[in-house]
């Protein structure tokens, strides 16, 4: 019986010996190039028969950040803490809380209307051929979007575009709100500080009819800068005091004399 086990590791070790023989030969004779197209042609083959579709999102749409890049980093991130392994947790001066982003190579699995979905972050280096840039070795990152076949309709139209939307939202939503001044000692000096004032709508006492028509303005405010946009209008700050070109604004309204008030006392 102890003859047959120690048979069996000796045919293992020699079989790992020879697979890492066998590793090294072909990484040392064999060009990177040559390698990385029989693993794609072997990749393509597999995804042929396979009912898994994948969307790559690269971190780069040409030389701009990939919006949709930092959207998935933020939902996945936040779907990570539950499922992944290894998560990266940090927090920035800018944010309110701390963020999550899933490790390299982590797999995060997500449902969407009854539809499983799984994230995963790849991580790949660039190798310089040439001495003077051989240490520099940036990584290329992309979120890898896996799913069946079957729902490429649904995640196209309506998980991506979901995505994309519930990412921008948690990633303001950290964001911590600012006051920004400018200085002139000789020159332009910008600076900014956090803006965490005690006062909110939630403690100050006025009607609470008067407090709804107040944040209801804002908010219709704020909400308006997607209207602008498709109509090819500037949505600016100042539309807050005086309205837009022909319409009310919430100056000529009851409740803007106390909003005055509130802005005067921060």
């Amino acid at each position: 019986m102890i003859s047959n086990v120690t048979a069996l590791i000796s045919s293992m070790a020699s079989v790992a010996a020879s697979a890492m023989l066998i590793r090294s030969v072909t990484n040392e004779f064999i060009p990177h190039e040559v390698l990385s197209f029989f693993s794609s042609q072997i990749h393509g083959i597999k995804q042929h028969f396979s009912s898994q579709l994948s969307i790559v999102i690269e971190e780069f749409q040409g030389l701009s950040k990939n919006q949709l890049y930092e959207a998935a980093e933020a939902y996945s991130g936040s779907k990570g803490t539950l499922s992944a392994h290894r998560v990266k947790a940090g927090k920035s001066e800018d944010d309110k809380r701390l963020a999550f982003v899933i490790g390299k190579n982590q797999e995060v699995r997500d449902d969407f209307d009854g539809v499983e979905v799984r994230w995963k972050l790849v991580c790949n280096v660039y190798r310089y051929h040439n001495s003077i840039s051989e240490n520099l070795r940036p990584e290329i990152r992309s979120y890898e979007l896996s799913f069946h076949k079957k729902h490429k309709e649904k995640i196209l139209n309506s998980y991506l575009p979901y995505v994309l939307e519930r990412g921008k939202a948690i990633k303001e939503g950290n964001l911590v709100a600012k006051l920004h001044k400018h200085e002139c000692e000789g020159y332009w000096k910008r600076e900014a500080m956090n803006f965490n004032h005690p006062i909110s709508f939630k403690i100050i006492a006025i009607d609470s009819e008067l407090k709804k028509e107040i944040i209801d303005g804002l908010d219709k405010f704020l909400n308006g800068k997607e209207f602008y946009e498709k109509t090819g209008r500037a949505w600016k700050r100042e539309y807050l005091l005086y309205g837009p070109p022909g319409t009310a604004s919430l100056a000529s309204s009851q409740p803007w004399p106390i909003i005055l008030t509130m802005i005067s006392m921060i």
